[in-house]
């Protein structure tokens, strides 16, 4: 049986199953979490994410809040860059490769 090498300082211990890796990135969000994560980086506030995911404006900070610290960010700029980055949710400003038509360019005699 091969040892495996683990950073304990990435780990935490549990007196039944010993050192157990901590979940870092986007898998240490739970799924509500993540559908908050989405809806801030597309630009919702946090009113309008309470009204879709019937939960207060009180409760979708604290998942906001979670988020920043599990992730280590401090600003909304930040969740927005690192959800694009991970593909969260996609860059709305790109154009669909399918949707686009290349033209042939016009030649004009002056």
């Amino acid at each position: 049986m091969k040892a495996t090498h683990v950073d304990v300082r990435l780990c935490y211990y549990s007196h039944t199953r010993g050192w157990i890796p901590v979940k870092q990135g986007l898998d240490s969000l739970s799924k509500r979490e993540m559908e908050v994560m989405k809806l801030l980086a597309l630009g919702a506030a946090p009113k309008e994410i309470g009204s879709k995911l019937v939960l207060s404006t009180k409760t979708v900070l604290t998942y906001k809040d979670r988020i920043f610290e599990k992730l280590n960010m401090n600003s909304i700029a930040e969740l927005i860059h690192y959800a694009l980055h991970h593909n969260v949710v996609k860059n709305l400003n790109e154009p669909k490769r399918s949707n686009v038509v290349q033209m042939p360019r016009a030649r004009v005699a002056i």
